[in-house]
């Protein structure tokens, strides 16, 4: 099952990785983010989606749109990342 980019933007806003939305951004500022996700996610097949494949996907849309990154910015953001990552495996229903 492939999320709605709704489901991805509600965790992307939720996370707010980049602190946008703390500064007053529009709620609609991760919308680009979660529907390049919700694509990239609809390209495999439910037996390949994990973690780490997540995490993985997360990283390239959001380097592609707000890097590039240091070393050091890519791990502070890593953590987030993986929590994005997770909470979208909750959404599509695999655990």
């Amino acid at each position: 099952m492939t999320p709605e980019s709704a489901s991805v933007q509600q965790v992307l806003n939720d996370e707010d990785m980049e602190g946008l939305l703390r500064l007053g951004a529009p709620l609609d500022e991760y919308q680009t983010e979660a529907e390049m996700i919700s694509k990239a996610i609809a390209q495999v097949s439910e037996s390949e989606l994990s973690g780490e494949h997540l995490t993985a996907v997360v990283r390239t849309v959001w380097t592609e749109m707000f890097g590039p990154f240091s070393e050091q910015q890519s791990q502070q953001r890593e953590a987030a990342f993986q929590r994005v990552a997770r909470r979208l495996l909750t959404v599509i229903g695999i655990s």
